[in-house]
């Protein structure tokens, strides 16, 4: 019983000092934090006394008397006593401190609430790599309860801790402090007062720490109450080590940033993007997807498909037209590309894949282009399908849709390998054309330099 106590006394302490931890990394958080409790307990502190002056020199026609922080304002400089431009130098003083009080305490509560977010969050995480560390032998001796309740009993306990209870009691101090000083200033006889609270005061403080540890022991040994079997305890860190996938949690920030652009034009309606494939190759169709996803959409590592492998892009290319609002291609033969130019036959391209959309989109996400002949707004992206996540899918879709064009070529025509270079300019390409001549899907403009 005693080494079950002196192991959550332990425990205890380990998450005690990585609260502490968490505090002295966040120290400049912590100090502004406890500067504008400062400022607005000042304030507060003001406001009695503005209110004094109102009732004696405004009201009343008082003499003044230098008893207290303001009597400066009873010079003369700021107005006469008894006058209205006394009592609207008060009067703007006093709303200014109510406000400055107001803001400041916003502020404060603003980044406690962040500073309390990320000791929850670093809580978690070491908590989780933990967990990983823990081998299937080790799992089976204790049991599901304790190995993942702590996430939420041991963050909600210390995020209060650190996060709202010891930041009062600093406030309770500044309070006392500031107490002392006032009575000192008016009748040093009067620092009895805070003489005789100061040993509650610490009273309070050492009940605080014992109901703290005994509420703590009593938390632990509920959560070690469940019981289950070593195989769901192994499946509960199976589940916590899923959480605690760092790659993961990389990829979900960069899809988020790859949305900047559709959350920024979403209030217009539907965004859609819009990229090409085949602009270089020798033989083929240039295609053209355009894609128009959904706003929550999550396509974990969706790219510019020229960052994908061509299993990864058939994949991905499955899922963008499952879940995708509308998804369509444009695509432009190789004779229609020598006879307006591989740049027009890609405008044309883009176009048919726009005008074939289930749904009519509002914006076009461009990659680096403005599309001739259409009346909707676009928004050209300098390397767009790396920064935007409905291009990346149109460019998946045009490339996909593109390589399987070529292999079908293939079949008919295998002496010019299309399924290995899908058209493009490689060695073996130019040694086939030069061997065999151009086929019917070349483009005659492209390859005059190899005839």
């Amino acid at each position: 019983m005693a080494a079950g106590r002196k192991e959550n006394g332990d425990r205890a302490m380990d998450v005690f000092k990585f609260g502490l931890w968490y505090w002295k990394k966040y120290a400049a958080g912590g100090i502004l934090t406890k500067a504008m409790s400062c400022v607005a307990l000042g304030a507060d502190l003001l406001l009695p006394l503005i209110t004094s002056m109102f009732i004696n020199y405004v009201m009343q026609d008082n003499p003044p008397a230098d008893d207290n922080s303001l009597s400066f304002l009873l010079s003369g400089k700021y107005g006469a006593i008894h006058s209205m431009e006394l009592f609207w130098t008060l009067a703007i003083l006093f709303v200014g401190l109510i406000l400055l009080k107001e803001i400041t305490v916003y502020i404060r509560n603003i980044i406690n609430q962040k500073l309390g977010l990320g000791l929850e969050t670093d809580l978690r995480r070491a908590t989780f790599h933990k967990l990983m560390e823990l081998d299937s032998d080790t799992i089976s001796r204790y049991n599901t309860g304790e190995l993942l309740t702590i996430l939420n009993s041991d963050t909600i306990m210390f995020k209060e801790l650190f996060c709202r209870i010891i930041p009062h009691m600093f406030d309770a101090v500044f309070v006392l402090v500031t107490a002392i000083l006032l009575l000192a200033g008016i009748n040093p006889y009067l620092l009895i007062i805070p003489v005789i609270l100061i040993p509650f005061f610490a009273t309070a403080l050492l009940r605080f720490r014992k109901l703290a540890k005994q509420n703590f022991t009593l938390i632990r040994a509920n959560n070690s109450n469940m019981s289950l079997t070593v195989q769901e305890n192994i499946e509960a860190v199976r589940l916590a080590r899923s959480f605690t996938n760092e790659k993961l949690e990389k990829e979900k920030e960069r899809l988020w940033k790859m949305k900047e652009y559709e959350r920024q034009y979403r209030y217009m309606g539907y965004v859609c993007g819009i990229d090409e494939a085949g602009r270089g190759p020798l033989a083929g169709p240039v295609v053209a997807g355009a894609v128009i996803l959904p706003e929550d959409c999550e396509i974990l590592w969706l790219n510019d498909s020229k960052q994908l492998s061509e299993k990864k892009r058939e994949v991905l290319y499955d899922e963008i037209m499952e879940k995708a609002v509308a998804a369509e291609v444009g695509i432009v033969e190789s004779g229609k590309i020598d006879e307006i130019n591989i740049l027009q036959a890609t405008y044309e391209a883009m176009r048919q894949a726009v005008n074939k959309l289930s749904v009519r989109p509002q914006v076009l996400l461009n990659d680096a282009v403005t599309i001739p002949g259409l009346d909707i707004r676009q928004i050209p992206i300098i390397k767009g399908d790396a920064k935007s996540l409905s291009i990346a899918a149109a460019s998946v879709i045009a490339k996909v849709t593109r390589d399987r064009l070529m292999k079908k070529y293939d079949e008919s025509m295998p002496e010019y390998g299309f399924a290995s270079h899908k058209g493009y300019g490689s060695a073996a390409h130019i040694e086939a054309i030069k061997k065999y001549g151009p086929s019917p899907i070349h483009r005659q403009s492209f390859i005059s330099n190899f005839l």
